[in-house]
């Protein structure tokens, strides 16, 4: 996924074992599943893009978002409480919603969809949209 605007371009990976990619954009978002198997992933990609040397912090600003949850789950406890101690930006927590079936059934976005039929969905964005667009996601 790729977002773009006109202070900066974001990428958001989805798959985490895909192996690095060379970023060229000033924000990456990396969406982690409530599984143990994603919050390991996760961590060995953002230990490698951090580390290994793939980006610089003041190249490129990268963030988390928890993805598909359930928020009253043991797992997302754990989940919540591993990205939180990433040293990097959780940004929200996006739930597991039919609303995102529906939306890709249509062949549009849930921002693209009835107000009142997204809200808390919308909501849930919100941290994501406004970090995208402020000065924290830019390089230095």
């Amino acid at each position: 996924m790729r977002f773009s605007g006109n202070a900066s371009d974001a990428n958001a990976f989805d798959a985490v074992g895909a192996g690095l990619p060379a970023l060229r954009s000033g924000s990456a978002v990396q969406p982690v599943l409530p599984s143990p198997i994603d919050i390991r992933a996760a961590s060995r990609f953002i230990h490698d893009l951090l580390l290994v040397g793939r980006i610089s912090r003041r190249q490129t600003k990268i963030a988390v978002v928890a993805n598909r949850v359930r928020e009253n789950t043991l797992i997302y406890q754990q989940l919540e409480r591993f990205l939180k101690q990433l040293g990097i930006p959780f940004l929200t927590s996006l739930r597991d919603t039919q609303n995102y079936i529906r939306a890709a059934e249509k062949g549009v976005g849930i921002f693209e969809m009835a107000p009142s039929q997204v809200a808390p969905d919308l909501a849930q964005w919100k941290p994501l949209t406004h970090w995208l667009n402020s000065r924290r996601s830019l390089p230095d």
